[in-house]
């Protein structure tokens, strides 16, 4: 296992670890459970400087908004300032969501980082939420797009 394998190992048991917050919301419905970051958002790899998030929500809504900003403002350090977040299984996004991705772009924007989003372009919905707000974000198709954009 490589420096790398190693580092990715010791995130992931950091966030497994119970470090990151998992909230109870008032939109929990009866019967239905709050997930832990770790279940739907896992570090995928790193380009560059920056950490890849993969998010595994086909709905990203008020129920996971929260714990998913806890997860990404937990892990943001001066070494850890720059993020992909790979939307890509994502169908649905909500405004409250849609806001925490503003909420931790603001927050990168204040040291200096760098937000990147890949969603899938052939999701007209989701494209149409984000679009709205598209020259807030630097938006890909996939992993290979923003590694392109890295070396420019």
């Amino acid at each position: 296992m490589g420096k790398l394998d190693n580092y990715f190992e010791h995130l992931n048991n950091h966030i497994s670890g119970g470090r990151f917050s998992t909230r109870s919301y008032e939109a929990n419905r009866a019967g239905s459970r709050q997930k832990s970051a770790d279940e739907f958002c896992r570090i995928k790899n790193f380009i560059a400087q920056f950490i890849v998030i993969e998010v595994n929500l086909e709905r990203a809504t008020l129920k996971d908004a929260l714990t998913f900003k806890d997860f990404i403002t937990n892990l943001v350090s001066d070494e850890n300032k720059n993020i992909i977040i790979d939307l890509h299984k994502v169908n649905f996004m909500d405004s409250t969501f849609l806001g925490v991705l503003v909420s931790i772009l603001k927050s990168l924007h204040n040291i200096d980082g760098q937000l990147k989003l890949i969603l899938d372009f052939n999701n007209v919905a989701l494209f149409k939420t984000i679009s709205r707000i598209k020259n807030m974000f630097n938006i890909y198709p996939d992993i290979q797009s923003v590694n392109e954009s890295l070396k420019q």
